[in-house]
């Protein structure tokens, strides 16, 4: 993949406006965000879907939006990837990125 085929951080919708955070911690930091509210939703719709079908259907809904766009940032986050991008240490890291892989797990 060729720099030139997709758009630079910082210029895609996905990107953050604010300029002085790094665009693939910024991705990450979004699919981290993303898969952990897959697995709230997740857990949630198994507590409710026998005893509140309603608010069950409410979680399966939220459950297919957090995971649409976990993927549209996984597809932002590799294509940044594979054209060659790389952190940039004279950028902001999010303040929501984890770097501990407890973190990421649930529970």
């Amino acid at each position: 993949m060729d720099k030139h085929d997709i758009l630079p951080p910082g210029q895609h919708p996905r990107d953050s406006r604010m300029q002085d955070i790094d665009q693939i911690g910024q991705a990450l930091e979004r699919l981290q965000t993303f898969l952990k509210w897959i697995d709230e939703h997740r857990a949630s719709f198994e507590k409710e879907r026998h005893t509140d079908p309603k608010s069950a259907d409410a979680e399966l809904r939220d459950l297919k939006d957090s995971t649409e766009q976990a993927v549209l940032h996984l597809q932002r986050l590799t294509e940044l990837l594979l054209a060659g991008y790389t952190f940039d240490p004279n950028k902001a890291t999010p303040k929501g990125l984890s770097t501990s892989s407890a973190q990421l797990l649930p529970g």
